[in-house]
């Protein structure tokens, strides 16, 4: 396979963070304040994806810190 040193999206990721955390805050708070979903169901819906990051987080750093030994 040949290797090109063509520019795309992804070989310039210093942008993507910033980018990617200004679009979801701009959901967040569009959500919050011209959703057509009640807040006690937002707040269900935020609850459990806080929750799902938290987990996952955890499993991802449990397998960095100890990771299995073969």
């Amino acid at each position: 396979m040949e290797q090109t040193n063509k520019w795309t999206p992804a070989t310039k990721k210093i942008w993507l963070h910033p980018t990617a955390g200004i679009i979801w805050s701009g959901v967040g708070i569009t959500l919050r304040h011209c959703s057509p979903i009640p807040k006690p169901t937002l707040a269900i819906l935020y609850l459990g994806l806080g929750t799902s990051l938290f987990a996952s987080s955890l499993l991802y750093y449990s397998q960095v810190l100890h990771p299995s030994r073969p």
